[in-house]
């Protein structure tokens, strides 16, 4: 079909006009020639009818991007988040040059954003009939969340990750927390849990609930406060407990039952301590100590994926039994509730537990003991905990940050709930692209009307 642009229109029906002004055959022409105005304005009406829909069409796209926008910014006022807003609207509308915005409003509520707007459509052919222009408004409203949530972020901070590398997971996560954290938290709450990780986990207050307790003494049996065992070479070592926890043995060492049955696994260490590993935070929705925490973070060990990957687990499980007061997670069975663990590390895991001390065969070295790792390769243990999560229904994000062995990149794909939620990323604009990236998935801002 043949085409005919607005501007052809409009000159042909001003063609037309001339002519029956010129036009001297009687009283048919007299009267087509008053007519002729009537019926370029109906024909002319069309035209502008057509350009007011599409303003309007794209002030609600607009207004659309500009209430997602807003939704997904916490730590402002209301009237700074008007003029955030406004801001985004300004670069997202597709003005065709004579329908201006002219009006803009925001309200911020616990639960949802709702922008207004309106628009000013300067009429080519109602003029004729003495309508210079149309205000168009219209409306967007977007829901923060259908959801309470709960989140676990699992952060890989071992050797390697100094240096950049460690500043950038940080100023990542930290943002990821003020968006996912929202600041009211009725009629849905939000709440995170850290879990800072290298060749151990740091349960903090929690460690003697978690392990048991530790009998005084030295002793060639786990389970006192000094253990003496052989090397790797075979030389007598007494290395003292620490405040950190390794994996758990047994029947339930990938699943969330309660260590008060299970405890999970010790730790002895050459020097008694956790290594400047930050203790865990259980759920909660004080940003400020999650960030803190993550500000503490300090590179250093090797990886124990599978240890870090337990305690994500254990952070949102309502079986584990740790947990007390608003920390207390809720029912897996809890209507409208979303558990999430959000897992991220730079490298293959190599680390693993014998009795309590570093393993010879992941380890090396003579800090070691004369054993291998209890329960084997680390991956394949991260993995079966990764199965016994998505069963209780927890999605589970991965990140990889430089990941540059198959079997980390295969781990952190299989170990997602699904590929949509696996990301890999090359550096820090792609590391800080996917924590924000699942951050806005777990909001699951949506227009509502």
């Amino acid at each position: 079909m043949k085409q005919i642009s607005v501007k052809t229109t409009i000159s042909a029906l001003c063609q037309k006009v001339k002519d029956f002004r010129k036009d001297q055959a009687g009283n048919i022409a007299m009267i087509l020639g008053l007519s002729a105005v009537p019926i370029m304005l109906a024909a002319g009406s069309a035209i502008d009818y057509s350009r007011i829909a599409n303003a309007k069409s794209n002030l609600v796209s607009g207004l659309d991007s500009s209430a997602l926008y807003a939704a997904s910014i916490t730590g402002k006022t209301s009237d700074e988040l008007k003029v955030l807003a406004r801001n985004y609207l300004d670069v997202n509308y597709k003005n065709t040059g004579d329908a201006p915005i002219t009006g803009f409003g925001l309200e911020n509520y616990a639960d949802k954003v709702v922008v207004t707007g309106s628009v000013d459509v300067k009429t080519w052919f109602m003029s004729l009939g003495g309508i210079t222009h149309i205000a168009v408004p219209a409306q967007s409203e977007v829901m923060k969340s259908g959801s309470s949530i709960e989140v676990s972020l699992v952060l890989d901070q071992t050797g390697s990750m100094s240096g950049q590398k460690l500043i950038d997971l940080k100023a990542a996560a930290k943002k990821f927390i003020d968006t996912v954290i929202w600041t009211g938290q009725n009629p849905y709450y939000a709440k995170a849990a850290l879990v800072p990780f290298t060749y151990a986990v740091n349960p903090g207050s929690f460690t003697t609930a978690a392990r048991g307790t530790v009998l005084a003494g030295t002793q060639t049996v786990p389970g006192y406060a000094n253990y003496k065992f052989k090397d790797s070479n075979g030389i007598d070592r007494t290395y003292p407990i620490t405040s950190c926890v390794s994996e758990r043995q047994g029947a339930q060492a990938t699943t969330d039952a309660s260590p008060s049955g299970a405890p999970v696994g010790r730790v002895y260490g050459n020097t008694g301590s956790c290594n400047n590993i930050p203790a865990i935070i259980p759920l909660t929705n004080d940003k400020t100590a999650l960030k803190t925490a993550i500000d503490n973070m300090v590179a250093g060990g090797s990886t124990a994926g599978q240890i870090g990957m337990a305690w994500g687990y254990y952070m949102v499980s309502p079986n584990f039994g740790l947990w007390s007061g608003s920390s207390t997670p809720g029912s897996y069975s809890q209507d409208h509730l979303k558990k999430i663990v959000v897992f991220m590390t730079d490298g293959e895991f190599n680390t693993a537990y014998c009795r309590g001390v570093l393993s010879k065969n992941y380890n090396g070295g003579n800090s070691t003991i004369n054993c291998n790792a209890t329960l084997g390769d680390p991956t394949p243990q991260a993995q079966a905990l990764c199965t016994s999560m998505k069963n209780n229904n927890i999605t589970v994000y991965t990140i990889g940050f430089q990941l540059d062995t198959a079997t980390a990149q295969t781990f952190m794909a299989n170990c997602a709930t699904d590929t949509g939620k696996a990301f890999d990323a090359a550096d820090s604009a792609d590391l800080e692209a996917a924590f924000a990236a699942i951050a806005q998935n777990i909001l699951e801002l949506r227009v509502s009307r």
